[in-house]
């Protein structure tokens, strides 16, 4: 199972991003709103209890902040992950984009980039220096009053 993982994970080829994004899934007659998982340059993971078979592909609609019109792409079905007894185990479906408005996709991702180097970097900026804290007799405590 372990060797399984670390061949799918040896495939991936862009970085995935954990956000959660509305999906609008259409294929054939039938229409479905799902909620990504994950999403990256090339592919992104749908949270879905049905799930499209292996190889369809479908028209997929979202609205991303930095586009007026919702962004249209055409996927293929590549991996599905059936519910399962383990826990952290995410029921649904990877798809892989091929086409549609990779531009404005390609756009929302790199926002996506710039806000994860931001918190990375914020994390490493502490606000409070809480070595001093512990060397107070007495705890500060801030309190509004009326004069």
């Amino acid at each position: 199972m372990l060797q399984v993982m670390s061949e799918i994970q040896d495939k991936r080829q862009t970085k995935r991003f954990p956000i959660r994004i509305p999906i609008n899934l259409v294929f054939g007659e039938q229409s479905m709103d799902l909620l990504t998982h994950n999403v990256s340059r090339s592919g992104i993971f749908l949270r879905a209890g049905l799930m499209p078979k292996i190889g369809k592909e479908l028209a997929l609609e979202c609205r991303v902040p930095t586009n007026r019109e919702p962004v249209r792409l055409t996927a293929k079905v590549v991996h599905r992950t059936p519910p399962s007894n383990l826990l952290g185990q995410v029921t649904g479906f990877a798809v892989e984009i091929l086409d549609g408005d990779l531009e404005a996709w390609a756009s929302f991702l790199s926002l996506i980039e710039l806000a994860g180097a931001q918190l990375r970097m914020e994390s490493q900026l502490q606000e409070v220096d809480t070595e001093g804290l512990k060397l107070r007799r007495r705890p500060r405590v801030s309190r509004a009053m009326r004069i």
